[in-house]
């Protein structure tokens, strides 16, 4: 149980990380100034939060032991959707500054 909860707080990191800077990035972009600090402090917890709780809350209404096996060619697939989706992300950031 230790695995997932601590699973669970690294994946809410990542993902509020991730969230509340494109917001706050998306945000300095189209009004063309910061948002004030505390807001984004609050929003980073907010979305760490949601994440952790989010993937605690998917993982015991849907257990990996359901899951069909993983496969070679699907695990190449993520990979090519992952390095896809980089480089799309990627070129928006280029594009947006």
């Amino acid at each position: 149980m230790k695995s997932h909860v601590a699973a669970s707080l690294t994946f809410g990191l990542i993902w509020g990380i991730s969230v509340a800077l494109s917001i706050t990035v998306s945000n300095r972009q189209q009004f063309g100034h910061w948002d004030s600090g505390n807001k984004i402090v609050g929003r980073f917890i907010v979305f760490v939060v949601v994440g952790a709780l989010g993937t605690i809350i998917r993982r015991i209404f849907f257990p990996t032991s359901l899951a069909p096996p993983r496969t070679p060619a699907g695990a190449r697939i993520r990979l090519a959707l992952f390095f896809g989706l980089m480089f799309g992300l990627a070129c928006v950031l280029w594009r947006m500054f």
